[in-house]
C-alpha cells in the first residue's frame, strides 16, 4: 500500500506568482506545489512540492523575495526562477521526496541518465530492452545514474531536471504510473535536496543533455594510472606476447576460443607501437573495434587493400536500401518497432563515407550521402549490436558510428547539417558516460547500452564496457577538429585514461581491457581484450598519426602511413629513412617509395 498524489488542474487556489520571460510559475501559498506556465499554457506542475511518509508537507512562506522561501515544523524550502529554469532547494531533518516535477503532453524523447532514452510514445521500465524483474528501474541504486539528468521532450515543452548530490534517490515514470495519472514524473528523494528544474519550448533531448552538463561541467580528467612510457610497454606485453600471440597471429581477446589471425588492425597498431613490421605472410582484415589498415602500406599490399575495401564497398552498397536504409533480419528484431536503427546504418554509412574519402570513389560517396539522408528520421541511438543486444537497446556505439558517418558527410561535401547531425549524435552519447565518483575507477567509463544481452543477462546497466567508449571516444576527436559545442577532447581523454585504469596491470593478461567493469567491487571482468584501440586513441589525442593520413591539395588524393602534405605537386613526406612504404594517389596509382627521412614525390 502507498499514498498517491494527482492533480486537478481545474483547481483554484492561493497562488504566489513569479515569473521569468515567457515562464510563469504559480506557488501555493501553502508549499503544497507549482502550476508550470510557458507562453501562458500550462505545461507541468511541482507536485507535490514536498512529501513525507505519504503526505503532503503544508509550509509557511517567510520570505516573500525573489527566492521564495516556506519553513514547516523541521523542514525548508525555496523556489526561485531564473531564465527558462526553477531552481529548488529542500532541507529536511527525515527523508522527504521532491519536487515532484509532472510534465504534460504526449512523450517525443526521454532521458534517464544511465538507464534510459526513450523515442516517441515510449514507456520507461518496459521489457524491451530487459525481460527479467530487473526491467523495473524508475527508482534504482543511483550508482546507475551515469550524471544527474532527467528529462521528458512533449508536444508542449522541453523539461528537464538537474541535481546537485548523486547519493540521492531519483525517481523516473513515463508515463505516470507510479501516481496512475497523466503525464510523466521525476523526483528525488533525500534529505538536501538542491534540484533545477529547466522549462523551454518543445527542443530536441539533445538540448537538455548539453544543458545538463554545461551546468555542471565535465568532470576534471583522472589520474593516470602510468606515465606514457610505462603504458606503451604495457600495451606492448599485450600485443607482442602470449596470451593474445602465436605464431598465427593474434587473438582480438585473450581467451583460447578466439581464433589467432594475422589480423591487419593489429598488426599496424603493433608497428605503430614498436616501429618494426611484424611478419605477416597474409593480412586479415579487422582484429579491433575500428580498422587500422596502415600496415598494407608498409608491407608492399596497398594493391591489395584497394581490392578489399572496394569489395567491401560494393558489397554494403548492394545491401543498400532504395531509401538508403540497410534492414535487419533476425531474433533481435522482436519489440522494436521497425527492422532498422539508427546504429545498425550508421556503421556501413561510414565505411562507405571512409572509403570514398580516401579513394574519391563516387558510387560510395552517393551511397553514404543517401544514408546520411535517412538516418536523419531516426531520434535514438540504438541497434548498433544485434549480435547479442536487441534492436531495439539503446546503445553508445550507435552514437559512435552516427557520430563519425556525419563528420565523414560534412568533411566529403561542407553540408552544415551533417555536421549539426554529428554534434546532435554525439551529445547522445553522454548519458552513457559516468560523470561523477564514487569509487576511485569510476569517472568516464562508459556503460554500452541500457539493457541486457539476450533480453536478460548480463544486464549491462551500470556495468561499464570500455570498449564501446573507447570507439565514441575516437568518433569525438574527429569531431572536434570542426565543432566546440564541449570539450570533445577533454571528453575522450576522461575515456581514454578510464581505459587505462582498467587495463589489466599485471599477470597473464597484463596490458589487456577487461570486456566490463564492476564499479562497486573495483572488479575486472573478462574476456581479455587486445588493447589497439587504447594505443591508437593515445596517439591521436597526442597529435600522432594512428592509421593513415589523407593528403590532399584541391587536386589530388594521396594516401599514405606516414604525415606529410602536398605542395606544388610535390607530396612531402616524414617517414623513418630506410623504411619501405606506399602511397595511394587518385585512388587508383600505386607509388612505392623507400624513405630518405624526408621524402618529396612528384605527382604527375
Amino acid at each position: 500500500r502507498r499514498t498517491i498524489f494527482v492533480v486537478d488542474p481545474e483547481a483554484g487556489g492561493d497562488w504566489i506568482e513569479r515569473s521569468s520571460g515567457s515562464l510563469a510559475v504559480h506557488i501555493a501559498r501553502d508549499g503544497s506545489g507549482a502550476r508550470i506556465e510557458l507562453g501562458g499554457q500550462l505545461v507541468g506542475w511541482i507536485a507535490p512540492l514536498v512529501s513525507r511518509d505519504g503526505r503532503i508537507v503544508r509550509l509557511r512562506p517567510v520570505d516573500a523575495g525573489n527566492t521564495l522561501r516556506f519553513a514547516g515544523e523541521d523542514i525548508a524550502a525555496a523556489i526561485a526562477l531564473r531564465p527558462d529554469e526553477i531552481a529548488v532547494t529542500i532541507e529536511s531533518d527525515q527523508p522527504v521526496e521532491g519536487p515532484v516535477l509532472r510534465v504534460l503532453g504526449p512523450l517525443e524523447q526521454g532521458v534517464f541518465a544511465g538507464l534510459e532514452y526513450l523515442g516517441k510514445g515510449e514507456r520507461s521500465s518496459s521489457t524491451l530492452d530487459i525481460e527479467t524483474a530487473e526491467h523495473i528501474r524508475f527508482a534504482p541504486d543511483p550508482l546507475k545514474v551515469t550524471m544527474p539528468l532527467m528529462a521528458f521532450i512533449t508536444d508542449r515543452v522541453s523539461a528537464a531536471m538537474t541535481w546537485n548530490d548523486m547519493e540521492l534517490q531519483p525517481v523516473y515514470a513515463t508515463p505516470n504510473f507510479l501516481d496512475g495519472a497523466e503525464g510523466h514524473r521525476a523526483a528525488l528523494r533525500g534529505r538536501k535536496i538542491e534540484a533545477t528544474v529547466l522549462v523551454r519550448p518543445p527542443a530536441r533531448v539533445e538540448d537538455a543533455i548539453v544543458w545538463a552538463v554545461k551546468r555542471r561541467g565535465l568532470p576534471p580528467l583522472p589520474a593516470p594510472p602510468r606515465d606514457r612510457a610505462a603504458q606503451a610497454a604495457l600495451c606492448r606485453t599485450a600485443l607482442t606476447g602470449p596470451p593474445l600471440k602465436t605464431d598465427a597471429g593474434w587473438g582480438h581477446c585473450a581467451d583460447p576460443r578466439w581464433e589467432r589471425r594475422p589480423f591487419a588492425d593489429i598488426a599496424s597498431t603493433v608497428w605503430r607501437l614498436t616501429g618494426e613490421v611484424p611478419r605477416c605472410p597474409e593480412l586479415v582484415p579487422g582484429g579491433a573495434h575500428l580498422p587500422n589498415d596502415a600496415i598494407y602500406f608498409v608491407t608492399g599490399r596497398a594493391g591489395e587493400w584497394l581490392k578489399v575495401r572496394s569489395s567491401r564497398a560494393k558489397r554494403l552498397i548492394a545491401g543498400q536500401k532504395h531509401d538508403g536504409s540497410w534492414r535487419y533480419s533476425g531474433k533481435y528484431q522482436r519489440g522494436h518497432h521497425e527492422d532498422t536503427a539508427s546504429g545498425y546504418c550508421a556503421r556501413p554509412a561510414f565505411e562507405l563515407l571512409d572509403f570514398a574519402r580516401l579513394t574519391g570513389d563516387t558510387m560510395a560517396l552517393d551511397a553514404g550521402v543517401k544514408a546520411l539522408e535517412f538516418m536523419k528520421k531516426f531520434r535514438t541511438p540504438r541497434g548498433a549490436q544485434t549480435w547479442e543486444v536487441p534492436l531495439h537497446t539503446p546503445d553508445v556505439l550507435a552514437s559512435a558510428f552516427l557520430v563519425m558517418a556525419y563528420v565523414r558527410g560534412y568533411e566529403l561535401t561542407g553540408n552544415p547539417a551533417w555536421l549539426e547531425e554529428a554534434r546532435r549524435w554525439a551529445i547522445s552519447g553522454l548519458p552513457f558516460v559516468y560523470q561523477w565518483s564514487r569509487y576511485p575507477m569510476m569517472a568516464y567509463a562508459t556503460i554500452a547500452v541500457f539493457g541486457a544481452t539476450n533480453w536478460r543477462a548480463p544486464n549491462w546497466i551500470g556495468l561499464p564496457v570500455q570498449w564501446c567508449g573507447l570507439v565514441y571516444a575516437y568518433a569525438l576527436t574527429m569531431l572536434a577538429a570542426h565543432d566546440k559545442t564541449l570539450d570533445w577532447r577533454h571528453l575522450a581523454e576522461g575515456i581514454l585514461i578510464s581505459a587505462e585504469q582498467q587495463q589489466q596491470p599485471d599477470g597473464d593478461y597484463a596490458g589487456c581491457l577487461p570486456d566490463s567493469f564492476a564499479i562497486a567491487a573495483q572488479r575486472r571482468n573478462g574476456p581479455w581484450i587486445n588493447p589497439s584501440l587504447i594505443v591508437n586513441l593515445r596517439l591521436v589525442l597526442d597529435g600522432q598519426l594512428d592509421s593513415l593520413a589523407l593528403l590532399r591539395d584541391g587536386q589530388h588524393r594521396v594516401v599514405a602511413p606516414f604525415p606529410g602534405m602536398i605542395c606544388d605537386g610535390t607530396v612531402r613526406i616524414e617517414a623513418k629513412t630506410g623504411a619501405v612504404y606506399q602511397l595511394l594517389v587518385d585512388g587508383q596509382r600505386i607509388v612505392d617509395v623507400k624513405s630518405q627521412g624526408e621524402d618529396r614525390i612528384r605527382l604527375e
